[in-house]
């Protein structure tokens, strides 16, 4: 097995070349990283650590770069050059984090009430399980993991990640793969979709996901490692997302119900839990829905913001001593991934206390999650909400965890 986990915040491009999960499926790519986290090292001291040869060494690190998971000193030595938690890293943070996140919760809970009454004019919301699903959906990731991040990007906290040259643009992270998995740790957002419909999956990383966008993930990756000629990799992935945004959208309009399931779509519908008798068993965003969510992205934005003036300032007394602040990397990307952590601390307070869906296991080994599909449109109409708050005082940038510009 791998010994880093590694992930991306934000999307990927069309190049597995600049795909994350292809470079670290090499053993080395993992070692010469982790091998930098004791500090800045000459390749030949890399390659001596690790007894591989210089040559295959620099031929790594050659993607590495490309990632900018690795940077050349002045000197010529080899540097980190991203947000990678070692094992001790990931100690400190669980110390701290429950705490900041309930923090982060009790803040959402002050806006209860705003975010109950636009709750109440979705269709369904009467029922308590509808409900519950919208709760998690929009408060959990709408509002805490996108909206979170868009509102510290708004104060000038975090990273928005680096720009690649196939049109990916991402913060990439890393951390050392833990003993056990943990549940409920819901901050994991992933969204693929077509023009016209977007399918969405939120949860925990405790087992896989049947359903969108993560199997068709899964098809790209097998897609994108497959041993092709050269120069056709990048094509061949490029056609087969091609393909993929239109099953989106076929598949999208039979669960809202604009066009009949039938045949094969029909049967994968129901087999991944999204249809039963025509009627859908997942949420369905429509832009009619835009209105009364903006209103609870609204509210979760304001209490972010207001979390972020009293606690985001002190977090590098918090958090000392961290690998990648230490390391020099990004003091925006370290807190772009720090915060996810805070959020699948303040989500499973929020989930155990009953405010929003706790999701149970999937079958066959799955984590916890909820998937759910929205009408492009609007996912659209999400971007630039903020909340109607202003600081006092413009927060001023705190020790070891702020944005730095490159």
């Amino acid at each position: 097995m791998s010994r880093l986990r590694v992930s991306i915040i934000g999307t990927a491009g069309s190049e597995p070349r600049y795909w994350p999960g292809m470079v670290f499926s090499s053993e080395l790519a993992e070692g010469v990283v982790l091998a930098l986290t004791a500090g800045p090292r000459s390749p030949r001291e890399v390659a001596r650590e690790l007894q591989r040869s210089e040559a295959e060494v620099e031929k790594i690190v050659a993607q590495l770069q490309a990632l900018y998971a690795v940077r050349a000193e002045e000197d010529g030595r080899l540097a980190l050059d991203f947000s990678l938690l070692t094992a001790e890293d990931l100690r400190v943070v669980d110390e701290v984090a429950p705490s900041l996140g309930r923090g982060l919760a009790g803040h959402v809970l002050e806006g209860a009430e705003a975010i109950h009454g636009a709750l109440d004019r979705l269709p369904g919301a009467e029922s308590a399980a509808w409900r519950a699903q919208y709760t998690f959906a929009t408060v959990g990731c709408m509002g805490l993991d996108w909206g979170g991040i868009a509102t510290l990007q708004r104060l000038g906290y975090v990273s928005s990640g680096r720009e690649y040259p196939d049109g990916g643009k991402y913060v990439l992270i890393a951390e050392e793969r833990r003993a056990a998995v943990r549940a409920k740790d819901y901050c994991g957002s992933h969204t693929g979709g077509g023009d016209r419909y977007v399918f969405t999956s939120f949860g925990d990383h405790s087992g896989p996901r049947h359903c969108l966008p993560d199997l068709f993930f899964r098809v790209e990756w097998a897609v994108g490692k497959a041993e092709w000629p050269p120069g056709l990799a990048a094509g061949v992935t490029a056609v087969v997302a091609h393909g993929q945004k239109r099953l989106y959208d076929e598949l999208g309009a039979m669960i809202a119900g604009e066009r009949p399931a039938a045949g094969p779509c029909r049967e994968f519908l129901a087999r991944l839990g999204y249809l039963a008798d025509g009627a859908p068993l997942v949420p369905v965003f429509t832009a009619a829905a835009a209105g009364p969510v903006r209103e609870i992205v609204a509210a979760v934005a304001q209490a972010v913001a207001q979390w972020a003036e009293r606690t985001v300032p002190s977090l590098g007394e918090v958090l000392p001593g961290l690998t990648p602040v230490r390391l020099g990397v990004d003091r925006g990307c370290i807190l772009n991934h720090i915060w996810h952590f805070i959020v699948a601390e303040a989500n499973r307070f929020l989930a155990e206390e009953g405010f929003m869906l706790d999701p149970e296991p999937g079958p066959e080994g799955q984590g916890r999650y909820l998937a759910w599909v929205a009408e492009a449109a609007f996912n659209r109409t999400l971007d630039g909400v903020e909340g109607h708050w202003e600081p006092a005082v413009r927060p001023a940038p705190g020790p070891g965890l702020t944005t730095r510009e490159r």
